[in-house]
């Protein structure tokens, strides 16, 4: 990141994001550890440069893509699997992952379900961020 604001011409912010592994054991799955120490990272790196280089990785998004107690352990916790339509054989809504289908959900550090739960919340640093990053 240091190098980034240093030596990037026009930077307008930066998205940290994970992935979505297929099972918690997976080498690409963080961990909670992992989880912990990059919210600490963004932190820092935030109150250094600001918050607005980080528009999508606002404090309130990074708590539910850190925190022990915001981990989703399945499809019906995810606030966006509930609402991506994806029916059974009888007209039911499942649930589905818009990384891949076979997504183990408790590995989840997609940006798109902190920023959801943050708007949910009605959290304004989170609907600033996303209105900077959109409109510029």
């Amino acid at each position: 990141i240091d190098w980034l604001v240093e030596n990037v011409k026009k930077l307008r912010g930066i998205v940290v994001t994970g992935v979505t592994a297929k099972n918690p054991h997976s080498s690409l799955a963080f961990k909670l550890s992992d989880r912990q120490k990059l919210k600490e990272m963004i932190t820092s790196k935030g109150e250094q440069y600001g918050w607005n280089l980080f528009p999508f990785n606002q404090p309130k998004v990074n708590e539910f893509l850190a925190d022990k107690n915001s981990i989703i352990y399945n499809h019906s916790d995810c606030f966006v699997a509930q609402r991506v339509k994806s029916l059974d054989f009888d007209g039911k809504n499942v649930g589905k992952c818009l990384l891949r289908d076979d997504a183990c959900c408790e590995t989840c550090v997609a940006n798109m379900i902190g920023l959801s739960r943050a708007i949910q919340q009605f959290d304004f640093p989170t609907l600033r961020g996303i209105l900077r990053a959109s409109f510029g």
